[in-house]
C-alpha cells in the first residue's frame, strides 16, 4: 500500500511539474479548461497579480475591485485555489465567503474542475484517458464538498461561510 500510495505520488508530481510550467496565472487555466471563461485584459491582469502572490516569497495581500458579472470571483474563488494547489499540493487553501452557499459553490466548481481535466480521468463518451489540463487528482475518501483534499500532497480546500468553524484548520 505504501509503495502504490508512493507511485501514486510521484506520478502526480509528474504530470503536475508539466502541466503548471503550462500557464502563466489562473487565468490561462481558467480558460484552457472553460471555454465559456473569457480571458479579457482586466482578467489577464487580475490572473498576473494573483500569480505574483502565489509565487511570492514574501506575504503580499491583494485586493481586486471591479464591477460586478467581470469575471473576478470565480477567478478568485474557484481558478485560484486550483493554481495555488498545481504550484503546491500541500498549500491548505481556506475559501471564505459571507455564506456557506457561495463558498460551497465555488469548492464544487473547484472540484468539478479536477473531475472533469484533472489526472486520471477518461472520457466517458470513448472511455479513453482524456488530457489533463490541471494536474490534480482528489484525494480518496476526501473529497466532500466543503473539504477535499488533493493525492500527492497534503494540502486541499476548505469551504465555509461567516460563522462556520474553521478554527484549528490550518492554513496557508
Amino acid at each position: 500500500a505504501q509503495r502504490a500510495a508512493m507511485l501514486s505520488s510521484l506520478r502526480a508530481a509528474e504530470v503536475r511539474a508539466k502541466v503548471k510550467t503550462r500557464y502563466q496565472h489562473p487565468g490561462e487555466l481558467a480558460a484552457a479548461c472553460d471555454h465559456s471563461y473569457k480571458l479579457t485584459p482586466a482578467l489577464d491582469l487580475i490572473g498576473t497579480a494573483i500569480e505574483e502572490v502565489l509565487t511570492s516569497p514574501y506575504k503580499i495581500n491583494l485586493l481586486i475591485t471591479m464591477p460586478p458579472q467581470e469575471g473576478k470571483s470565480t477567478t478568485g474563488s474557484v481558478w485560484t485555489p486550483l493554481r495555488a494547489l498545481q504550484l503546491n499540493p500541500n498549500r491548505r487553501v481556506i475559501l471564505a465567503t459571507y455564506a456557506d452557499a457561495l463558498a460551497e459553490m465555488h469548492s464544487r466548481s473547484a472540484r468539478n474542475m479536477i473531475e472533469t481535466h484533472g489526472t486520471g480521468v477518461y472520457d466517458k463518451l470513448t472511455g479513453m484517458t482524456a488530457p489533463d489540463r490541471v494536474g490534480l487528482k482528489l484525494a480518496a475518501g476526501n473529497s466532500k464538498v466543503s473539504h477535499w483534499g488533493v493525492e500527492g500532497g497534503n494540502g486541499g480546500l476548505l469551504a465555509a461561510g461567516i460563522g462556520s468553524a474553521i478554527t484549528g484548520m490550518p492554513a496557508d
